[in-house]
């Protein structure tokens, strides 16, 4: 088995805490540019990166991590702002189970996400999660009525509608692939993109 501290020693970041991980990768600074960083494969799940990943992000890096460079064992990435992203869906999710639990809302606000949220085998889901199952699964015409009653009645609309328009983004690019789509996988390039962290 291809051990980690090799990995490390080939990129020159021996010594450094990684500052992500997921259930097939490990994140790393990169040591040559602050806005980049190091994507290597956990050695305990796998022997090489996830090509495949990677190269979906290189399809399409309008809603994926720009990729400068790739090698069996790791990736360059565009370093994403995580942190802006989280505080955003997490206002949103607040604000969506406050509508859910107030009984004199309920069944006013979306019929169709009450459902979801009834749902045992979507437990554990997360507000951005829930939207996007229901992007999958929804005819697009009673899609664009419960997205509009959602916009109708948030406190933050145009903070709604961005993340809605990139969700509508994602899927007329990734189809009906279902994405591992959490709160913790978006983040912001400095351009002030959204981006997704993973598939």
């Amino acid at each position: 088995m291809i051990k980690l501290i090799d990995i490390l020693k080939e990129i020159s970041i021996s010594g450094k805490e990684p500052i992500g991980q997921g259930s097939e990768h490990i994140i790393y600074p990169y040591f040559k540019d602050p806005n980049k960083v190091i994507k290597t494969f956990d050695p305990y799940e796998g022997e090489s990166i996830n090509k495949d990943q990677i190269t979906t992000f290189q399809k399409h890096p309008d809603i994926f991590p720009i990729v400068y460079k790739v090698t069996d064992k790791y990736a360059v990435l565009e370093k994403l702002n995580t942190e802006k992203a989280i505080n955003e869906l997490e206002k949103l999710q607040t604000e969506f189970f406050n509508l859910k639990w107030r009984s004199e809302k309920k069944r006013k606000y979306s019929i169709l996400l009450d459902d979801l949220m009834e749902n045992d085998n979507l437990e554990g889901l997360d507000f951005i999660g829930l939207l996007y199952h229901l992007f999958l699964n929804t005819p697009s015409s009673s899609l664009k009525k419960e997205l509009n009653t959602l916009l109708s009645l948030t406190s933050t609309p145009d903070l709604l509608k961005k993340w809605i328009d990139f969700l509508i983004k994602v899927s007329s690019i990734m189809g009906k692939t279902k994405l591992d789509i959490h709160t913790e996988q978006f983040g912001y390039n400095s351009e002030g993109n959204i981006k997704l962290l993973d598939i």
